[in-house]
This record gives structure tokens, sequence and C-alpha cells, in this order.
């Protein structure tokens, strides 16, 4: 019979599809008792609950007679049983009110009425410590409170109210045991010692006058009659089972602050079905009257009879404001009901009725420039080269930078300060104090310990710092904090101490070895980032080439952050750059990007953008008001207008007896719509050079009704801009009583431009200006790294040596031109793995007896490369004789050659060396002045590929000092490297540079250099010509008379072209007209499991856990934050929460398994296991190592005990492979698996002819939903040695 149909339906709960699977039968024909079988692979969902039935319907025709056929079907279904638990949190209190919504108290007990109860809370310590309204309350006898005392409180008639023993936390409730009686105006507590019952203090308490959080020495006041600052409220945690399995709630931990606690005792009921609900309730006391921010975070564990556990986290952040104190309902003083009795004595005949100030309008905010050219295109052409870039600016929250608002320097009120440790000596300090810092011996080194209290000598904060690290203080509001005091210990000596008024500070103060950064959210600092955004507007596709960005003196190539290089017609790209913005000083910047773009033909194109960026400092705001009473004479020195901070000495007498007739003018309501072109003639805030010579000897008979104050003419450098808000008029009628002597002592003013952690956009004649540059020097001729040739070099001549480079692969990667009768390679048990870390064996033998072996041993893939000696994996035969077409980069199955020697062209390399050169130089700015520069730090990084290589030449340059206008002349800042020309290699060097001024102004610069190896230009494969007719040695001449002549005429035929396939004798049409011999290629890798698992493997693990004795060969984490496991020992510290940390992982033989920056959800490979691991989770501060979150040490060997388990967690770690090695067999046990897929396309095998790709489309994904995706082609025809990677695509799935 022959079969002519065979049609499949199968059919879900969400979709139904019908396909004819005839094309899939190998054989239609079949004999009788013949059978054939056709596969098809699908995708089934098993985590969903389904049933899937699928029928097939075949039909066949015999050579004679009636058409037959038969139905059959498969019924699939899906039963997932899978674990999900949801947490969440609710807050109350006793009367049911959102914890949210409690609101505080006012402080204040009553209003002079005596409470009937008082509860306190028993801190312990001495009167030292007492803060309250009230006078001479406490008296301490010998020794202070301590853990434990008994608390004896009476009346001032010596009632005793309350009598208890007490320990630090216990409340004392003190009440009139006698009903409707109470406490007294004045409530005496002693308090005793528990050991020998001596009196250790006395407390003397007046009851009329008390407000909650009273401290009477060893006594907190928590409440009086029904006010009270402690809240009883209950947190409850609802557990639900969300999943489709039941299942036991095995944990419930709950962090708050530094707390953690597992509640699981708390649980209702730990067993729940699908859908049921249980709960865990907490009660605590809740102190509104303590502002402050509670965070709470819950985490659930629960576990299936079978399967894999699961959790759920949830946070519940609980504030408390506390209500302002209300302000005074009554003016304290009455303002006078009549005028003063005593006129002015002698006032002018006529007085002016008013003051004019010549002031010439200045814009508060000019407008923002426009770029100063517009982006250049090419000319508009067919098939042209049009590129176009704009620039954009935003801060964190979507701010466009050029409506970033300046800073208040001055701190109001701070709760929490943050300084810089920078190491300096106290006369290095700048602010506006009168500050008391000493140093001692050398002063603050390097390195130090922080310690600084208040003015209780309470502790305040502890830190270990290193130059550059942030110290925060919190102050919380308490007067006690008003002023602070830092201990610098450097090499356990005191180096230093600081007293600082933390009423009066600026940002950007410094104090000794500290500098301000932050007061609360006052931050001078202000991350930005630079958007340029590259659109191709032209008609053809291209490559950008170059994206240099231009700021000050600062020029770096960008190509490097490139979002995509290769853009088509009508798409766009992005390249993003993120700076910090000192808003704390003017800054005027221009950013300029140029952008180069190549198409596939004609010439290239570019454009360019400019974005200014300015932000005005605009001048200290004059006083509110005016001073009420001017004089009657005229100040020695008048001031020119009414713009200026100073104040009179002495306030004025009395309060005006009229107010000012006129209101301020307002501003105007539209700004000019052009900047000034010209300095205003008069500005307000200069003080005029030179005062009236003489005063008026007599009163003048005859005033002018405007008195026009005289200016002095505009300095070199203009003035401030002024504020925005015009001077206020000044009153028309003169005050009655002046005071007698103008001002003479003006404030001091702050510090304007106090060293900066970041250098500013601003030029200042004390900063340095240093800059790092970084360049590569390769090996050999050519003139810079980026411009490296890498030629396929043909063997010219037989070789001495060869070296190949073992890539591991199959014979299918083969790319040489070697005729098939002198190359042959063949693939055996898959072909050799691709996976480095397993070594094979290869052995090099000659062709024709194999009697010489040029090389016998194990070869590694990079590093090592492992498979038994008895697996025959590859064998290849080539021809070596360079009459052979031999060339460099030449593939041969799983080794490539990369090194040939010979006599007539000597060592032909696919590896170069290169040398990178940082220099440094300390410039003039753009005034034209500088200062010298103090080299502090220099470090960078080496990125070849995927690997990062850091340095640091730190040591080599601390303390150097360059002169302004002068370059580092010491030792030679270089860092050798050899780069690898066989494959596509991104290069980058980064370096960063710190400098300080000697007055304590630092100053930065970064460099990078980026350049590609590895893109060979087309093989120059040169034409096969006709072999040279080979030359006779002479012979004598013969002798003609016995010599017969022989002649050998002949014809020899060659055809020149088509790479040696083609000859004379087979001359015939080609096989095909068009070039459809393309191999495209989807590449699907696993890249962990250590070369054990592949894409057609991904399945559940053979062991959940690690429990069989075998030795552990590598294990893979994830980092997914959180904080300490019950399955961890030694952990300390709070949660690690970010989504970005530090982690350094080392084994119990201090063998260093991990040490760098880790994202959330990264996947962690560890290698060089042994018996136990210890593990460091820190923050991530200015891309280092920053101050330590938590550490532990997990049990890392294959038992019981150890109790590694996939999908646990491990503090912050989720554990989600481990592989095990026992008697040489590794077993690969993995959770997840980490896929890569590459697609590519290249001719297929024996293909000479080049294609020109026109389009490219790849359709993908589950079966029932197909997804179809377009890439740019390549611009250049794909040859017989081309391959174009069109992108690649990774993905981690669960192993199921």
């Amino acid at each position: 019979m022959d079969i002519t149909d065979l049609m499949r339906r199968r059919e879900g709960e969400t979709s139904i599809s019908t396909e004819n699977l005839l094309f899939l039968v190998g054989d239609t024909t079949l004999d009788i008792g013949d059978m054939t079988v056709v596969r098809e692979e699908e995708i089934i969902d098993v985590c969903v609950r389904e049933e899937i039935v699928t029928t097939v319907e075949a039909k066949a025709d015999p050579p004679e007679g009636k058409t037959c056929f038969d139905i059959d079907n498969y019924v699939i279904t899906t039963d997932p049983k899978e674990c999900r638990v949801d947490v969440s949190i609710t807050c109350m209190d006793e009367e049911g009110t959102d914890c949210d919504e409690i609101t505080a108290p006012t402080f204040k007990c009553n209003e002079g009425e005596v409470p009937d109860v008082l509860t306190f809370s028993y801190v312990g310590g001495g009167c030292g410590q007492s803060f309250n309204s009230q006078e001479d309350v406490c008296e301490d006898f010998d020794r202070v409170p301590s853990i434990s005392s008994r608390v004896v409180c009476k009346k001032g008639d010596s009632t005793v109210l309350s009598s208890d023993t007490v320990t630090i936390g216990d409340k004392l409730t003190v009440a009139n045991p006698i009903s409707d009686n109470d406490l007294g105006e004045i409530l005496v507590c002693d308090i005793f010692d528990t050991g020998d019952n001596e009196l250790i203090q006395k407390l003397r308490i007046d009851t009329t006058e008390l407000s909650l959080k009273d401290k009477y020495g060893s006594l907190v006041l928590e409440s009086c009659d029904e006010k009270s600052c402690l809240v009883p409220i209950t947190y409850t945690y609802d557990i639900r089972n969300i999943g489709t399995n039941e299942m036991d709630v095995t944990s419930l931990m709950r962090t708050r602050g530094d707390s953690s606690e597992d509640l699981i005792g708390l649980v209702d009921d730990t067993s729940l079905d699908v859908g049921q609900i249980t709960f865990a309730a907490e009660m605590e006391d809740l102190d509104v009257c303590a502002e402050e921010d509670i965070k709470t975070t819950v985490r659930v564990e629960a576990d299936p009879p079978s399967g894999i556990p699961c959790f759920d986290e949830e946070e519940y952040e609980l504030s408390i404001d506390i209500l302002p104190t209300s302000p005074p309902t009554d003016s304290p003083t009455e303002p006078p009901t009549s005028p003063p009795t005593d006129p002015p004595t002698e006032p002018p005949t006529d007085v002016p009725t008013s003051i004019d100030l010549k002031v010439t309008p200045i814009p508060t905010n000019p407008p923002t420039q426009a770029p100063s050219r517009p982006p250049t295109n090419s000319p508009t052409a067919p098939d042209s080269c049009r590129i176009s870039v704009d620039i954009t600016c935003f801060d964190e929250e979507g701010t466009n930078c050029d409506d970033i608002q300046n800073t208040q320097k001055q701190c109001v009120e701070p709760e929490e300060l943050t300084f810089v440790y920078t190491a300096k000596r106290c006369d290095e300090s700048f602010n506006a104090q009168d500050d008391r810092c000493e140093d001692f011996g050398n002063g603050p080194g390097s390195s130090a310990i922080i310690e600084c209290r208040n003015l209780n000598l309470n502790v305040l904060t502890v830190n270990s710092v290193i130059v550059g690290d942030k110290i925060s203080v919190p102050l919380n509001s308490n007067p006690l904090t008003n002023s602070i005091s830092c201990t610098i210990t450097s090499n356990n000596v005191v180096s230093q101490t600081l007293i600082m008024d933390t009423t009066a500070l600026s940002l950007k103060d410094t104090f000794g070895s500290f500098r301000l950064e932050r007061c609360d959210k006052q931050n001078c600092l202000v991350p930005i980032t630079f958007t340029y955004g590259i659109e191709n507007v032209g008609d053809n596709v291209m490559e950008i080439t170059k994206v240099t960005r231009i700021r000050s003196s600062s020029e770096v190539n960008l190509i490097g952050i490139v979002e995509n290089i290769n853009i088509g017609v009508g798409e766009s790209t992005v390249a993003r750059e993120t700076e910090e913005l000192d808003v704390c000083v003017e800054v005027n910047v221009e950013t300029r990007v140029e952008v180069e773009a190549d198409p596939p033909q004609g010439s290239s194109c570019l454009s360019e953008d400019t974005y200014k960026l300015t932000i005005d400092v605009p001048a200290t705001p004059p006083p509110t008001n005016l001073p009420t009473n001017p004089p009657t004479d005229p100040p020695f020195n008048p001031p020119t207008n009414q713009l200026t901070n100073d104040s009179p000495t002495e306030p004025p007498t009395s309060l005006p007896t009229d107010s000012p007739t006129e209101p301020p003018t307002k501003q105007p309501t539209d700004p000019p719509t052009d900047p000034p072109t010209e300095q205003p003639t008069d500005p307000p805030t200069e003080q005029p050079t030179e005062p009236p010579t003489d005063p008026p000897t007599e009163q003048p008979t005859d005033v002018p009704t405007s008195i026009v104050p005289k200016v002095t003419p505009i300095p070199t450098n203009p003035p401030t801009p002024p504020p925005t808000p015009p001077p206020t008029p000044p009153p028309t009628n003169s005050p009655t009583n002046p005071p007698t002597d103008p001002p003479f002592n003006p404030p001091t003013p702050s510090p304007s431009d106090a060293p900066s952690a970041t250098p500013s956009f601003i030029d200042d004649p004390d900063r340095c200006n240093v800059k790092v540059g970084v360049t590569c020097n390769p090996s050999g001729e050519s003139e810079d790294c980026g411009s490296i040739i890498v030629s396929r070099t043909r063997c010219e001549e037989r070789p001495l040596a060869m070296v190949f480079k073992y890539n591991g692969g199959t014979c299918d990667q083969s790319d040489n031109i070697q005729p098939r009768e002198l190359f042959s390679c063949f693939d055996f048990f898959g072909g050799p793995p691709t996976e480095p870390g397993v070594t094979s064996f290869i052995q090099v033998t000659d062709i024709k007896g194999g009697s010489i072996v040029y090389h016998a041993a194990l070869v590694a893939v990079g590093e090592e490369y492992t498979v038994s000696a008895e697996n025959l994996l590859q064998t290849l035969v080539f021809h070596s004789s360079c009459s052979q077409n031999l060339f460099l980069k030449d593939r041969y199955g799983a080794s490539q050659l990369v090194v040939f020697v010979n006599e007539e062209q000597g060592v032909q390399s696919c590896f170069f060396n290169a040398t990178y050169t940082i220099t440094l130089e300390n410039e003039l700015n753009n005034e034209g002045t500088g200062a010298q520069a103090i080299l502090s730090t220099l470090i960078g990084n080496v990125e070849v590929g995927n690997e990062e290589i850091a340095f640091d030449f730190t040591d080599q340059v601390n303390g150097r000092i360059l002169a302004p206008e002068s370059s580092y002349d010491g030792p030679p800042l270089t860092l050798d490297v050899v780069i690898d020309l066989t494959v596509v290699t991104n290069n980058q060097v980064t370096s960063f540079l710190t400098a300080n001024s000697p007055k304590g102004f630092q100053c930065n610069d970064i460099d990078s250099l980026n350049f590609v190896t590895g893109l060979a230009p087309p093989p120059n494969i040169p034409t096969r010509s006709p072999t040279s007719t080979p030359t006779m040695s002479p012979a004598p001449t013969p002798d003609p008379e016995v010599t017969a002549c022989a002649l050998a005429p002949g014809i020899l035929c060659q055809v020149r072209n088509g790479g040696g396939l083609l000859n004379c004798d087979n001359i015939a049409p080609p096989l095909n007209q068009d070039c459809t011999s393309l191999a495209p290629g989807i590449l699907c890798q696993v890249r962990n499991g250590g070369g054990l698992l592949n894409c057609d493997n991904i399945a559940p693990p053979l062991n959940q856990d690690c429990t069989s004795g075998a030795d552990i060969f590598e294990l893979d984490f994830i980092y997914r934050g959180g904080g300490c496991t019950d399955n961890v020992v030694n952990c300390a510290g709070s949660a690690a929460d970010a989504d970005e940390v530090w982690i350094t992982i080392e084994s119990t033989a201090q063998n260093l398994l991990w040490n760098q920056i880790t994202q959330r959800d990264d996947i962690i490979n560890l290698r060089g296991i042994d018996e136990q691991m210890s593990v460091i989770i820190a923050m991530v501060e200015d891309g280092s190592r920053g101050a330590e979150l938590l550490s532990y040490e997990i049990l890392t060997n294959c038992t019981a005990e150890a109790g590694l388990s996939l999908k646990e967690s491990y503090g912050a770690l989720e554990l989600v492979e481990f592989t095990t090695r026992e008697n040489d067999i590794f077993i690969a046990n993995a959770a997840l698996a980490d896929v890569l897929i590459t697609y590519d396309i290249e001719l297929q095998d024996g293909t000479s002819t080049k294609a020109r790709i026109i389009s490219v489309t790849s359709t993908g994904g589950l079966a029932t939903g197909q997804i179809t995706e377009s890439y740019t082609p390549p611009s250049q025809p794909i040859g017989p040695r081309s391959r174009h990677i069109f992108g690649t695509e990774s993905t981690t799935e669960e192993c199921k």
C-alpha cells in the first residue's frame, strides 16, 4: 500500500491544532507486514493543569481496491502539585485603628493640674542624663542606678504611692491607692540598690509641669493619665496556601531593625490544604512619641509532601510623625499704642518723599541657549548616509538638567549629618565656625576609627573608615546634639579631636579630616545621565564607527557604550553616560557630541549636537526687614543701595509709628526674552569705592525730592547676580530714634566653595586640574592597537614548526581551501566537546606510515580538556606542505593553525604583544591659573572580552607633586598584555586618577581606551596558476649521428577560477543559478553544569539533596538577597537587600572562589570546593567594596549534616546546582539551566560563491505561539571563510 494521508489533531483547553504529518513519513510504501514510524516533538507545560487529546488518522491506497484508514487517540493529563504560599502583614491597635493612622499625643501632660496616674520606664543611669524643664530634681549618692533597683515613690507629705523592684526596661506605675485622690503637686522617688539597700538616687518631681518623655535621672515618663507614648499594637501575619498542593508551614522569620526571630511557634495551624489560611499574631508596644520609621519584613517557608519547597516575603513600613509644637496664640509683646514722645531733633525742612534706586534689571534665570550650531547632515542623495544625534540630560527623578535647582548650602535643623573622611589636618579646615580642632602626632592616617558623642558624652556613632568613606552621625533633633565631639584614632593612637556646632553648618564645610557632604536630604552632588540619541535618517543601513564626547578639555570616544552600532533605515540607538553634578556652585558647561557612521558603499556621514548646562547660584538674600531706624546723619561709608546683609549693632529703641505707605514692587510676570547684551551699569550689590568726603555741616534748605546714589563702575569680574525679589522700599516716614553709629561688624560669610569630592564645572584658582591618558602601543609595524592587521597569511615555504590552538568541536567548523583528497576529518561519538576544563589526548603523525610521532600528549582548550585516551573523538588528515594552500588561522576540525615558522617568512603568529601606557598631567584651568596637584590614587581595570583585570598604581604615585603645566616623570606606568587575534575581542582600559591641591581641593579625571581585535578582512587567497616548467640540468650535446630525435609535444589546460574545484574536463553549467547554499545555524549552549548539560537534556535533577558523600566538584548559587538563616553558621550583620552588592567567598583552604560585584539574580559559579566556605556580603561604593552588611559560613560537603538542598536559601544565596564526582564520574544536579542561544549564518560546505544576505527572519517559541523576529542583514557578502552572528539570547530555565 501507499500511505496517502496522516492527519494529526491536538486539542487542549486553550488551543486546537491540525496538521498533515505525511511529510514526516520516511517510507510511504509498505509491503505486507511492514511498518513505519513518525515521531513528533512537542513541549508540554506540566505546571498547568490541562487535558491534551491527540487524535491521528492514517489513510492508504492499495494498487487495486478500496482505500483503507484507521484512527487512534492518546490523552495526556497534567496535574501539577505546585507549592505556592502567600503572606501578608496587618497592624492594628487595641481599638482597631491601623497602625499607620495612630497619631502622636501632645507632649504636655496637663495645664497646671495634678495627674492621677503616672507611668515611668526604668532606664538606669545618673542624674547627668536628666532632660526636663524642671530644676534641681535629681541627686545621686556615691553610685548611680544600674541594672536593677528598688524604686519607692511618695507624695510630698511622705504618703507612699508605690514601691517596686525593677530592671532596665521595666515599667513603673505610680498611682494613689486611695480612690479619687491625686498624686499631689510634689512626687518624691527614692532609688535604692537591691544589693545593700543603700539610697543611690533621689528625685523630686513637680507633677504640674510634666511632659511625656521627660527624663528624671534613671526614670523616663511614658504616660500621664490617659495620655501615653506607649500604644499596644498587634502585628498579624496571614499565611495562605495559593498553590495546588497541601503544605506544612516550616518557618516564619520576622526581621525588625537588627532583630530577627522565627515565629513558627505563634502560627495557629501549620498544616494547610489548598486554599486554606492561617495566621500568627505578635504584640508590641509602639512608642508614638519617637519619630521614626519601623520596617518589618517577614518570610514564610512551606514544604509540600513532595516536590520543591516554596516561600514568600512581605514588608510593612510604619512611620510615626510627631505633631509640631503649636505657636503661641498671642504675640508676646504689645506694640506701642502711641508714637514716641520725642520727635527727631531738627529734621530737614523738606523731607524726601521717596528714595529711588537706579537698578538695571537682570533676568532671574536667563533662557537656555540653543545649540551653538545645528546638527550637520550630509547631502541627501539616493542610498545616502545621513545620521542625526540629539543630547538630553535628566536626573534620577526625571527632571531635565536645565530645571535642576541649586541646593541651599546652609543646613537647617538637620536630623542626620553625613561626612566624608579625608585624613586632612586641622590647618586645612574651611568653615564659618570658631571650630575646635586639634592634631596629635602626625595627624590622621589613611585609615582610622571614628567615634562621635553628644554633649552628654553619649556615643552617636562608631565607624572604621579609610579615606573616602562616609560617616553618618544621627542628631534626631536632640538639644544634646547641638554640639558634637569626634575623636579620630589611627594606629591605636588618638590623632585628632573635633568639636562642631551642628546648628551652624553649610555643605562643603571641612573640619580637619571631616568634610560635610550631606545634611538630611540636602546634597551638593546630584547624579545625572546624558543620553545621546542616534538615528539613521538616511535611506541606507549604516555602522556607527565613532561617538566622540567633548566637555571642557575632556574628549572621550563612547563607541564602547553604544547599545547597537549597526542600525537600519529609520532605526535608532543610544549611548548613556552618568555624571555627578555639583549644584552647590555655579555651573556653565557645554557638552558636544560628534557621531560618525559608514554605509556599505559610499562616503561616511557625520552629525553633531551641543548641550549647554547652566546652574546659577543666587546671591545671599537680603534681610527680611530693613532696619527701622536709619541714622539722621549718613554713615561715613553709606551703602549705595538697600541690598546688604549688614544690620545695626544695636536694635532700634522703638518701632516706627507708621508702616510703609507702599508695598514692595512685584516682580515682572514675564522674564525677558533675551539676556542683556551688556552688564548693568549700576549693579545693586556693589559698595561704593569712595564714601562722601564731607557730610553736610548744615541742614539743607531745599532737599531734592529724590536721591540717586552714586554707584561705582563695574569691576573686571562681574558681581554676583542679585536675588530674584527686588529690594523692599523704605518707609516714607523716617523713624524717630536711629542708631548713633553705622554698622561696623558685618557677619562672617560662610565659605562659598569648600573642597569638593567631585570636581565641579567651575574653575577655581586654587583647584588642581589633573588629566590622565591611556594609550596602547603594539609590537610590530602597526601604528596603534586598533588597526592591527589580522590577515590570513599564506605559508610560502614548508614550515619548520606549526602551533595549533585546540578549540574543540566537530569537523563542521573546518575552514580551509585544501582539496578533499588532501584534507579529511571524521567525528566519533559526537566529536570533541567545547566546554573548557577537560583535556583530550592528541596525537600527530606522518600520513605515509604513521611511524613519525610529532606530538602525543594531553592538550587543553584554553586551560584543560579531559576524555579517556581510548575514546577516539576525531581524526583528521591535511597537507602541511605550503604548496597546498596552508593559511594562518585555517581550521582543521577542532584545531586551528595560529603560528607557523619557516626560513623565508620567519615566525607568523595570531598573537601580538601590546603595552598600555598611562600618562599624568596637571593643566591650567580656563582662567589661565592653576595649583599644585598632590597625587593620591591611580586605579583602573583592563577588560579583554569577558575577563576583567584590576590594576592599582597608587603606591607608585601617592604623594608625588605635579606643578601646574607639568607631567608625571616617575617610574613608567605600563601594563603588558598578549592579545589573541583568533577571536573577536573587545579590549578596554579604564584609568581613574585623584589628587588634591595644597588648599584641600580635590580634583580627579578618568580616561578609557577601547578597540576591537580579531576582525579579519576578507582573505586574499591567490588564484591558482600553472606550475612553472621544470628546469633541467645541462647535459652533454648528443651525437646527431647515433642519437634518435624524440620530441614530446604537450598541451596543458587549467581553469584559473573556481578555487581549484574546476578543471578543463568538467566545464559545465553551474548546479545553481542563484546562491542558495547557505547554512543558517542556531547554537544552543548550557553555560552551567560543568559541560554535563545541554539544551536537549534540561531535565529535573536526579537528586534534590546532596547527601551521597561524594566529592563536590562545583556549586552554583544565585544571589536573591536576605539575612541570616538557620542552615548557616557564625552569621552576623543585617539583611543584604540591595540589587547590587559585593560578594566575597573563600574556602577553608583560603581559595578565593568569588570576589566581585554581583547583581540580584546573578549565577555564582564556584569551583575548588572543600569542607566549608565563608561568605561576606558588602555594599558597593564607587565601584569598589564598601561597608560589610552580612557574613556567615556554609558547610559544603555532601553529607546530611551539611544539608545542601536545591532551591534552599543559605543566607542571601539560593543553591541552584551541585555537581558531584565519584570514581571519576561526574553528576550534575541543577534546578536551573543558564541557556545561551546564538543565531548565525555561513556558506554550506564546499560552496565558494559569496552570498549577499537580503533578509533574515527567525521563527521560534512554543508550538502554540510561534514568534517571528527580523534581523538586520550583514553589510558585506558572506564568503567561504565568513560566519556572521546576528545575535544571542540568554535565558534561565527551570529544570523540570
